[in-house]
């Protein structure tokens, strides 16, 4: 196999291919990308096992061919050089001589087929445009658990028009019609799957998407039993679905009616004020008083390390409510809502409820 890739597209390939290789040591091959060249393309391939993607880019192939090349080294490479070509070889004992500019290295590597075989694309279900694939993810997966052992909280569900993630302290949910694509199949993501169906996306896959999806074009989907697939015109993404039921998350949607506090904040000012106050927050719990009285939220936070803080704004309620709340938690939710969003709140026992347009957001109260 001999080819040459010019310096700007490899880079651009590697920096998405990189993020699927398999960054620990346990199976020494995965830390390589295979390339296979043929017509006028080399497509790169990378995986962890959890993930597979492929990256294809335009190359002149001198001589078809497979190899597998150390993907941090290349990287590192590929770095050093600033414009032309890099050139790579596969030589005798499946070493890779690389061309980079005036540099030249030889890199030790496997045979090519040791490297696991992909499973095969299925055929395209549907499509989505890029922009809602994206916005449903940037608007819930901060809400993923951290919790690795809770594999059914360690993703978004796509389920009946709804992206959904929560970590059993706080929902976030983001609504598009588009997002009614996605059905389960085979085992089901959700309780009460008759309603609900739909399929898991992982945490991982999450942040994948983010990273690779053209946000003007169309996203092709196929769901398989146990996988995701994404595609557009350059890339494809395989997802394993993450095991496990997730819960019945419009069961834990406090009611509108039954607030006693409906509040119009502009999110960036509420956020800075959460931010002034949040020095002073508890750094474990991030416990943040929030007590609205006629026209004013007041705002509070304390602990014995980094004493009281409180301030205030103006704000339009003409009831007295308060409530704690870990404060993190109602930042994040204002960092990806621009705009103004509405507070509904009944009292200092029940869930607090933040609405912007297509997104809603729960967060438990804490203990006043």
């Amino acid at each position: 196999m001999q080819v040459e890739i010019g310096v700007k597209e490899l880079s651009g390939a590697l920096a998405q291919i990189i993020e699927a290789v398999e960054k620990r040591t346990t199976i020494p091959v995965l830390s390589q990308i295979k390339m296979t060249a043929d017509g006028e393309t080399v497509t790169l391939f990378a995986t962890d096992l959890e993930v597979h993607m492929q990256v294809s880019v335009a190359a002149k192939v001198k001589k078809p061919g497979v190899l597998l090349c150390p993907a941090r080294r290349i990287k590192e490479i590929v770095g050093y050089v600033s414009a032309g070509t890099i050139s790579f070889t596969l030589a005798d004992n499946h070493w890779i001589h690389v061309k980079a500019g005036s540099a030249k290295y030889k890199l030790p590597s496997y045979a090519a087929d040791t490297y696991p075989t992909f499973p095969p694309v299925e055929k395209t279900e549907f499509a989505i445009t890029g922009k809602t694939l994206t916005r449903a993810i940037a608007a819930t997966r901060f809400a993923i658990t951290q919790e690795e052992s809770r594999h059914n909280l360690c993703a978004v569900l796509l389920a009946n028009g709804d992206a959904v993630a929560t970590d059993g302290h706080r929902m976030a949910i983001w609504k598009d019609k588009e997002l009614k694509a996605f059905r389960s199949n085979g085992s089901e993501s959700c309780k009460d799957a008759p309603n609900f169906g739909g399929v898991l996306l992982s945490r991982r896959g999450c942040n994948l998407l983010l990273l690779l999806v053209d946000v003007e074009s169309k996203v092709e989907v196929a769901i398989s039993e146990d996988s995701l697939i994404f595609s557009q015109e350059n890339w494809i993404l395989r997802v394993r679905r993450p095991s496990g039921v997730f819960p019945n998350y419009q069961a834990v949607i406090p009611s509108k009616d039954k607030a006693k506090l409906k509040v119009a904040v502009s999110s960036a000012l509420l956020a800075d004020h959460v931010n002034r106050v949040q020095i002073s927050a508890d750094e474990r719990t991030q416990y943040t008083r929030f007590s609205f009285t006629k026209g004013t939220l007041t705002l509070m936070c304390a602990s014995p390390e980094a004493g009281e803080a409180v301030d205030s704004m103006e704000v339009s309620s003409n009831v007295e409510v308060q409530f704690a709340a870990n404060g993190k938690y109602v930042l994040e939710f204002l960092r990806a809502n621009e705009g103004e969003v509405m507070i509904h709140a009944a009292d200092e026992h029940t869930g607090i409820l933040f609405e912007k347009e297509d997104s809603l957001y729960v967060v438990m109260p804490m203990r006043l």
